[in-house]
């Protein structure tokens, strides 16, 4: 069950061509994670803001533990993960 808040959305620099997240904040920290958890969006008064550009973000999201915990079970996966995204500086 959720308190009673307010979810706002922000967005920066949407245009057009800027198609592509480049980073993304809750609260004001830093969100990496492929995916939003109940509890971080339905807390009190949330602010996830998204900040877009024209070209994708090859490091936002990238990591293991960003993936969402469906995905984030099998060892092989992950390893295989990490090799094909490996330029990602964590």
């Amino acid at each position: 069950m959720h308190k009673n808040g307010t979810l706002s959305i922000m967005d920066n620099n949407v245009l057009k061509e800027n198609i592509y997240i480049q980073s993304v904040t809750l609260n004001g920290k830093p969100y990496f994670r492929n995916y939003l958890r109940h509890e971080d969006i339905f807390s009190d008064n949330t602010k996830l803001a998204f900040k877009m550009g024209k070209t994708s973000n090859k490091k936002q999201g990238c990591a293991v533990a960003d993936l969402p915990p469906s995905h984030n079970f099998n060892q092989h996966f992950q390893l295989a993960f990490e090799q094909s995204h490996s330029n990602r500086i964590v």
